[in-house]
């Protein structure tokens, strides 16, 4: 059996690195940031007017504080294209071809050609 010492342990003093000195120091940038940082790199032009620019930003958090943002990898637009081209290419028997000529997996030539076969309007944009 091990007796327990009633000795007190010294205070840890914070560790200085852990404690940020200013309020930038632990400042992680959010979507709002990175978008405008993707959007300088592409608009140079924009760099001239860091105030217009942190009232925009201001007024996106502002107009969609707290919401959840799920942003697709691409567009509707670029899926109903897709879908378009496996219909042009499709010949009946070619899945696996297609498939492979568009990069896309043989199950998803094969829900584009159900959903076709269920609602034509919906492939071919009418």
């Amino acid at each position: 059996m091990t007796s327990k010492s009633n000795t007190t342990l010294p205070l840890m003093q914070p560790d200085a690195a852990k404690s940020p000195a200013t309020p930038e120091a632990d400042f992680a940038p959010d979507l709002v940031d990175r978008m405008f940082d993707y959007l300088v790199e592409l608009l140079p032009e924009l760099r001239g007017s860091p105030a217009i620019v942190e009232r925009v930003q201001q007024q996106l958090r502002s107009e969609f504080a707290g919401q959840d943002a799920y942003i697709p990898a691409r567009s509707s637009v670029g899926k109903a294209e897709e879908r378009r081209q496996v219909l042009r290419l499709w010949n009946g028997r070619n899945a696996k071809a297609v498939a492979r000529t568009l990069g896309i997996s043989r199950a998803t030539v094969y829900r584009y050609l159900e959903a076709s076969r269920l609602n034509p309007s919906q492939v071919s944009g009418k």
